[in-house]
C-alpha cells in the first residue's frame, strides 16, 4: 500500500508491504518527478534478480485498467532512511505488535524532532494499520490504565483521556 507524508516539508511516501493485511515492510523515500502514485493505491514490490547483478526491486500497480511498473524503486532510497527501513521492516516480520512498534518510532531521537520529520511521519502511516480498541503499551496519564487505539488516538476507556485532545 502506498502512503504519503512529509519530511521536512518534503514529500515523501512510504510503500508499506502487507502481509495476512499487517505491515511486514515499510520502504520509504523522497517522492521524484514522475511519481505520480495517488496515495492509498495498492501494488506488487517484484524482485528481480540477474545472475551477478544486484536485485531491483520494481513497483508494479494497476491504474485505470493498465499495469504500471516503476523501475528500481530501491534506487530510490536515500540510504541513511534505507538503514531504518531494513531494521523496521526486520522488527514487523517477527511480529511485534504495531502498538509496541509505533512506540518505539516514537522514542527514536534525531537531532530534529518536529511535526514533519520522517519519524512522525512514518508514525502516522503505521498508525493507519492499527485496529480500533487495540491496547497500546503506554498507560494513561491521568488514571494509570492502558490506552487503547480509537482512530489513530490514543484514548483511556477508564477516565475518557485522549492524547488527541
Amino acid at each position: 500500500k502506498v502512503l504519503r507524508f512529509q519530511n521536512n516539508y518534503e514529500k515523501w511516501v512510504a510503500f508499506v508491504g502487507l502481509m495476512d493485511g499487517k505491515p511486514y515492510e515499510i520502504f520509504t523515500f523522497k517522492v521524484f518527478t514522475g511519481l505520480d502514485i495517488k496515495d492509498g493505491t495498492m501494488g506488487n514490490i517484484v524482485k528481480n534478480k540477474k545472475k551477478g547483478e544486484r536485485s531491483r526491486y520494481d513497483f508494479v500497480y494497476e491504474e485505470d485498467g493498465a499495469d504500471i511498473t516503476i523501475k528500481g524503486v530501491n534506487n530510490c532510497v536515500d540510504m541513511e532512511f534505507s538503514n531504518y527501513s531494513k531494521l523496521l521492516s526486520g522488527i514487523l516480520r517477527h511480529g511485534m505488535p504495531l502498538p509496541f512498534f509505533v512506540n518505539q518510532l516514537v522514542d527514536l531521537k534525531f537531532a530534529e524532532d518536529h511535526i514533519t520529520t520522517w519519524k512522525n511521519g512514518l508514525v502516522r502511516v503505521v498508525k493507519q494499520f492499527i485496529k480500533d480498541g487495540e491496547t497500546s503499551a503506554s498507560n494513561c496519564p491521568e488514571c494509570d490504565s492502558k490506552l487503547v487505539y480509537q482512530e489513530g488516538c490514543l484514548s483511556c476507556k477508564s477516565c475518557g483521556h485522549s492524547k488527541c485532545g
